[in-house]
């Protein structure tokens, strides 16, 4: 009776791993070593938070200031736009919910 042949070895090859863009060379060279067939994620484009000043009216203290639970939004008076700070941001959203005008937009 004959075994079956396989048409190739199984390996790491058949199973691809997704990295990370912040991977040790140490670790990559492991990675290759052992046969790893390596695939980047594409890269995100980050959400960011903007306010239209179309809708903004500008003529006003932004109510949504003190909601923001990271102190992201401020205003340089109140007659200017508010304005994100993107490292302070997560974008929970509550500005959006709050904000009377719904000058708050997620890009």
């Amino acid at each position: 009776m004959c075994m079956p042949k396989r048409a190739r070895p199984l390996s790491m090859r058949d199973n691809p791993v997704e990295i990370d863009g912040d991977v040790p060379d140490d670790e990559l060279k492991r990675m290759l070593e052992h046969s790893y067939d390596l695939i980047k994620p594409k890269a995100r484009k980050r959400k960011m938070l903007t306010v239209n000043k179309e809708k903004c009216p500008q003529n006003h203290e932004c109510p949504s200031i003190p909601v923001c639970p990271n102190g992201a939004i401020s205003q340089r008076d109140i007659h200017s736009l508010p304005e994100i700070d993107s490292s302070k941001c997560v974008l929970c959203g509550k500005c959006m919910e709050f904000c009377p005008k719904g000058a708050f937009e997620m890009s």
